[in-house]
């Protein structure tokens, strides 16, 4: 997914793309697409489209059943490329802002 967002201050966009990075969390856990699948209860479209970084949105209930199958925090999900500013950490489980703009 690529976002334009504003800086502030100035007039300036500025390109960011954020990526899923389940794949490598998968390899890290040596699981396979089948057995996320299973895990997540995920319909096989559905988490191909996530996989594949082919999705615009995705639900926060289903961040939730991709963190809880792989034991991790949507943080961890991922990648946020050609941003200068910080992401905040999720808290308890939840994502609340994935960028701080201002």
């Amino acid at each position: 997914m690529t976002l334009c967002v504003y800086k502030g201050g100035n007039s300036e966009l500025k390109t960011v793309t954020i990526k899923l990075r389940i794949h490598k969390l998968l390899a890290e856990k040596r699981l396979t697409k089948y057995r996320f699948i299973a895990m997540t209860g995920l319909g096989y479209k559905n988490a191909s489209r996530i996989l594949d970084n082919e999705t615009e949105s995705i639900r926060f209930s289903t961040i939730a059943r991709i963190c809880s199958a792989l034991d991790c925090t949507p943080g961890d999900l991922f990648e946020v490329h050609g941003c200068s500013f910080s992401i905040i950490l999720p808290i308890q489980g939840y994502v609340s802002l994935i960028g701080s703009i201002w």
